[in-house]
């Protein structure tokens, strides 16, 4: 359940994008990593190869490892995996760096992760995150959010697909099929929200025709299905790094900094490019270093915790799917 039990920035959710899948070794011998890596045993039947120098170490482990493969690379390695920024603290604790400033904020019964109390660091996240945490982490940190949250993610209210009865006044029942339909907000404000976060194609369709709106691209969303909001001011560019995955990146300067130091390689090198042309010269390139910017070569257990980038991160649940297969940011809600 873990693996789909990531809550956070949004920006974070873009952080490790697409991965290679996990090196394997052979479990019984331990043998098969390039001298580089070790093998280590997951369980009987599952072993992967992890770099045991500290820096990658302590880049893998908070965000792509389960508590069991963590267990086993600690002690194959000789080191403690310890959380780091919005990376989960479920199963280990926060980094005690004084400087990191990290405190494991618990968000629901089974999901707890670190959260950099640091003013900037606050901020930087704090507008991206579920009502859950972010009550959770105001308070311990002692401080509040001073940023919009500007995208809520209530619970799909169904209705019935047939009748199309079944939702309050104020929300339309939208259909998205003979199986499925869900009480939709019509408000532009609020459709703007949430149709390019929290919808599939198909629902997106049905709802633009029942609301008479257009759904349009925002800062991360996805841009697969729908096109960017064109309106100037957000500075918008539709960046593909995946042939399954396109978002919106914000090209202004302060935003393509703020949002640029958790993106996946592929993503940061294709943005930097879209960001040329429109940004000045020296705000097209990433400044921002990060614990989160880890190597496509990956780690991770097959059934361990995603990194943030991981389907069904903002809810909570894919059990209804993912708009694209290896999505970087959104998980859909149908």
């Amino acid at each position: 359940a873990l693996a789909l039990a990531i809550l956070g920035s949004a920006r974070l959710a873009a952080a490790a994008g697409p991965r290679r899948a996990p090196l394997l070794c052979d479990p019984a011998k331990l043998t098969g990593c390039p001298s580089a890596l070790t093998c280590v045993r997951h369980h009987g039947r599952w072993a992967q190869c992890v770099d045991c120098a500290p820096e990658q170490f302590a880049l893998d482990c908070p965000y792509l490892w389960d508590a069991n493969l963590t267990a086993a690379a600690e002690e194959t390695c000789g080191l403690t995996c310890l959380g780091e920024r919005s990376s989960q603290c479920v199963s280990i604790g926060c980094n005690t760096d004084p400087s990191k400033n990290l405190k494991c904020v618990n968000a629901s019964e089974w999901w707890s992760q670190c959260v950099a109390c640091s003013e900037e660091a606050f901020d930087e996240d704090c507008g991206f995150w579920t009502e859950d945490l972010l009550v959770a982490a105001e308070a311990a940190c002692s401080t509040t959010c001073s940023v919009p949250h500007p995208r809520p993610r209530p619970t799909p209210k169904p209705c019935v697909p047939a009748t199309l009865a079944g939702c309050p006044a104020s929300l339309s029942c939208v259909k998205k099929d003979d199986n499925w339909a869900q009480c939709v907000d019509c408000d532009p404000e609020r459709f703007e929200l949430e149709c390019p976060y929290l919808w599939d194609a198909n629902f997106i369709a049905a709802a633009e025709e029942t609301c008479g709106r257009k759904c349009l691209g925002e800062r991360n969303s996805q841009c697969v299905s729908i096109g960017c909001n064109p309106d100037p001011s957000k500075n918008l560019t539709c960046v593909s790094s995946h042939p399954k995955w396109s978002q919106c990146v914000d090209c202004s300067p302060a935003a393509f900094q703020q949002d640029c130091g958790l993106w996946s390689k592929k993503l940061l090198v294709a943005a930097e490019a879209a960001a040329r042309p429109v940004a000045p010269p020296a705000s097209a390139f990433c400044e921002r270093p990060t614990p989160l910017r880890m190597s496509d070569s990956g780690g991770g257990s097959g059934g361990g915790i995603r990194p943030p980038s991981a389907c069904g991160l903002l809810t909570g649940s894919c059990d209804s799917g993912c708009a694209v297969p290896g999505t970087e940011v959104k998980p859909a809600i149908f």
